[in-house]
């Protein structure tokens, strides 16, 4: 996707917009999505969406997922029906919705890394690894499990699980853990002891997936007004996730610098510290001292940062040098898979 604002005037979505990520994690709105975007790859600037070309839906629920659509900014009528009823609306995508066709591929090529799936692996499989994905991303059980373990600094045996996971109901936990362990985003690890022993982890090559949500918050920032860009909604979850892949200088060992995401008038921060060339979210105990630098912006100038070079928009002080290179470095880490 270009990083150029779009050409299309401001929108303000309504409450009932979902953000991207929760777009395509519906398996008809996305298959409309694609079925506009690959149209007009063919040069063809319209088509009619209806339940034939959509499996397992019906006339009703394509309708539903139309205007749904539409009031989004994704998707808009490019030819309306016949009065007769005999030919169907023609639709095509927005610049937005274009958007969102191309986002779709990113997030599959992230996904398919993650998977170590292959050219050779059937579609079902792509498909079912994506649908985990992205169901597991707007799923606040399968976030607080993935928050968990990313936030770990060793296996949790299921005691300590279910603690970190706190109030979600035991069973619910496990129903949830079960498809992620069979998928290998996380990773279960049975001893030999007795009685037997196990623990679980999140697996490393799943860590980039976290790049995900934050390409949907830049989305949303560029064709929403900017103030309605989703998060990062977690920075601390999506930091530990993804810091044990971020290097940076080892000469900046014990620096610290802040995070801070500002958005209706409240602020989250994370304190990171520089350890061994890596970054990691200090301690509670740390966090209370000063840093040597500090970043702070909304939600759309992170999503921005993260995905472009872009920092204009983040207001940086202290050390300026540092923060850019924890950006840098952890921009690097979060788009490993696609760049």
């Amino acid at each position: 996707m270009s990083s150029s604002p779009p050409d299309e005037p401001a929108f303000r979505p309504t409450q009932q917009a979902r953000p991207a990520t929760a777009i395509l994690a519906d398996g008809p709105s996305r298959a409309i999505v694609l079925a506009l975007g690959e149209a007009r790859a063919r040069g063809v600037e319209a088509l009619a969406v209806t339940e034939q070309s959509i499996a397992d839906t019906t006339p009703r629920l394509v309708r539903d997922r139309l205007r749904a659509l539409e009031r989004a900014n994704i998707v808009i009528i490019a030819e309306r029906a016949a009065a007769n009823g005999q030919a169907p609306s023609r639709w095509s995508l927005t610049p937005a919705g274009r958007d969102l066709y191309r986002l779709h591929s990113l997030m599959t090529r992230i996904v398919s890394h993650a998977a170590d799936l292959h050219a050779t692996t059937p579609t079902d499989v792509r498909e079912g690894a994506l649908d985990l994905a992205l169901e597991s991303l707007v799923d606040p059980v399968v976030r607080r499990i993935a928050t968990a373990l990313a936030m770990a600094d060793r296996p949790l045996d299921p005691v300590a699980l279910e603690a970190a996971c706190a109030p979600v109901p035991r069973r619910t936990l496990y129903r949830r853990l079960g498809p992620l362990v069979d998928h290998g985003v996380v990773l279960r690890h049975t001893g030999r002891t007795v009685p037997r022993s196990t623990s679980y982890e999140l697996a490393e090559r799943w860590r980039p997936v976290a790049a995900i949500p934050v390409l949907s918050a830049w989305w949303e920032s560029r064709h929403w007004q900017r103030h309605a860009g989703g998060a990062p909604q977690d920075l601390a979850g999506i930091l530990h996730a993804i810091l044990p892949m971020a290097r940076i200088d080892a000469d900046r060992a014990g620096q610290r610098l802040r995070w801070a995401v500002e958005a209706e008038g409240e602020r989250q921060s994370a304190t990171l510290l520089v350890r061994d060339g890596h970054l990691l979210v200090a301690a509670d105990d740390q966090a209370d001292q000063a840093p040597a630098a500090e970043a702070a912006g909304t939600p759309a100038a992170w999503a921005t940062a993260m995905i472009t070079d872009g920092t204009a928009d983040l207001t940086i002080s202290g050390d300026e040098a540092l923060a850019r290179e924890a950006i840098n470095a952890v921009r690097a880490a979060l788009l490993a898979y696609i760049r």
